[in-house]
């Protein structure tokens, strides 16, 4: 019979052995805001009150409690305290910078330097 729940734990191993070196970026995280949110300030961008970002994180199948939640703040950005570590109105942008540590990536540049390193293989 098939998996169809896994914990956190086993998730964030899953992901970090099986994910792709590429192809997870800020646009995955804006699309998931796009879906979690309908709430937009004047300058359309989608934004989740702390409040409510806590409350979907504490609630259904994959729930995650406070102390895990404080924790995984400790871990990703050194503050576990939630009203500190996280904005007042979470959007996709500060998620995926402020706590993910996502950088902007251009995606010439990128596919540049894997041109480079595929070269430089070959020619060894």
């Amino acid at each position: 019979m098939p998996t169809t729940h896994v914990t956190l734990d086993r998730f964030i191993t899953l992901f970090v052995n099986h994910r792709p070196v590429y192809g997870i970026g800020k646009n995955n995280i804006e699309e998931a805001f796009k879906d979690l949110c309908d709430t937009r300030d004047g300058s359309g961008v989608e934004k989740i009150s702390r409040n409510d970002f806590t409350s979907m994180l504490f609630s259904g199948p994959e729930e995650m409690n406070v102390k895990e939640l404080e924790q995984a703040l400790l871990q990703l950005i050194g503050e576990q305290n939630i009203q500190i570590a996280l904005p007042q109105d979470v959007t996709a942008d500060a998620f995926a910078e402020q706590i993910l540590g996502f950088e902007e990536v251009d995606e010439a540049e990128l596919q540049q330097e894997m041109d480079q390193q595929s070269f430089q293989q070959s020619t060894q």
